[in-house]
């Protein structure tokens, strides 16, 4: 069921996570120069990683949070990706 303000959480981490992607890539690349299929290897690199982070964890809650963590870093990635190319409304 939606909850708001679970909803508005995650709208706010992925905000922040495109600010600092921003902050860390800055003009080294011109995002608008990514093909959708650029944006997905790139994605499917962080969905690699967070399925990955369980692999030698000795605590499922520190893989847990490694995989959200990932997570966050991907919605932005998808973020960032319509921002470039546009967004496609449902």
């Amino acid at each position: 069921m939606f909850n708001q303000e679970k909803f508005d959480a995650a709208v706010k981490a992925i905000k922040y996570e495109r600010k600092f992607q921003d902050e860390l890539w800055g003009d080294k690349f011109d995002d608008n120069n990514w093909s959708p299929a650029e944006w997905l290897v790139f994605i499917e690199t962080y969905v690699e990683k967070a399925k990955s982070s369980l692999l030698g964890c000795d605590d499922m809650a520190d893989g847990h949070h490694k995989q959200m963590d990932n997570m966050r870093k991907i919605a932005a990635l998808a973020v960032a990706a319509m921002e470039s190319r546009g967004v496609v409304r449902r």
